[in-house]
């Protein structure tokens, strides 16, 4: 790995200021339609998903040009930031066709799961990522990284039980809540640990922990909120205002750290290293 002096703030560069515009224009577009309008409004019609949905294709747009910069999937960081630049598209989709295919309606039950087929997609390839990030710097599972994982399972399997006691009567929810996001978060949890603690003092270190834990930040926060809506009454269109809060925010932190990753010269002179 290369190491160099940390950098001591943000560098609030093009593409910095570019993935915080969309964001500020989505949040006050958003703030706008709950307050004068509804939050029913919000989540119902097209303007403020199809708005977050251009800042999510911002941010993955950024990605797709750091990795470039790192010499696509042949090096480590730009194998990274190819995954999770994909998934940031999935998630730029699924709000697309929330907002064209809503039609003044709350999705639910099936539906709901059609309309977030790329959010889900999204996921499980931020899983996918961390998993085979963590895979490429782990040489052996010692005692360290066996508590980090035994933390995640711990966790995934609270989760897991709380959808299994809200969704049992629905196979279809069960099997992608309980099942599919649960481990998910299990293998987001587990590997993104793993990484970060593993990374040290690489120049790329903190920009690549910022990306690995606003997933995580994502996955865990959108199923807390989910569970807390459902044991106790939050109007729906409340809950998906917070939802899509939560998923804008950290996807946000997730472009602005791929703003950040610039590589040194012998990463790019020497792209197919594996670290």
């Amino acid at each position: 790995m290369n190491r160099a002096p940390k950098q001591s703030a943000l560098q609030f560069n093009a593409d910095a200021k570019l993935v915080t515009m969309f964001f500020v224009f989505y949040l006050a577009l958003e703030m706008f339609t709950v307050i004068y309008f509804s939050p029913y409004f919000a989540v119902t019609t097209p303007f403020p998903p199809i708005v977050g949905s251009m800042g999510i294709f911002a941010e993955a747009a950024v990605g797709f040009k750091a990795t470039r910069m790192f010499g696509g999937r042949r090096n480590f960081t730009g194998r990274l930031l190819t995954y999770y630049s994909i998934a940031l598209v999935g998630e730029a989709i699924s709000w697309d066709v929330w907002g064209l295919f809503a039609r003044g309606q709350i999705p639910s039950g099936v539906t709901l799961l059609v309309l977030s087929l790329g959010a889900f997609v999204g996921q499980f390839i931020s899983s996918f990522t961390l998993l085979i990030s963590a895979r490429a710097l782990l040489l052996k599972l010692d005692r360290r990284a066996l508590t980090l994982v035994l933390i995640a399972l711990f966790f995934s399997t609270i989760l897991s039980l709380s959808f299994l006691n809200l969704f049992y009567s629905s196979p279809a929810l069960l099997f992608v809540w309980s099942g599919l996001w649960s481990g998910s978060v299990f293998i987001q949890l587990a590997s993104g640990l793993i990484l970060v603690s593993l990374l040290g003092r690489w120049y790329m270190a903190k920009p690549i922990s910022y990306i690995a834990f606003a997933y995580v930040a994502y996955s865990i926060g959108q199923s807390i909120l989910t569970i807390v809506a459902l044991t106790s009454y939050v109007p729906p269109a409340d809950f998906w205002v917070i939802v899509a809060f939560i998923t804008a925010t950290s996807f946000y932190v997730v472009g602005l750290a791929m703003t950040q990753a610039r590589p040194l010269k012998h990463d790019v002179a020497a792209p197919k290293s594996t670290v």
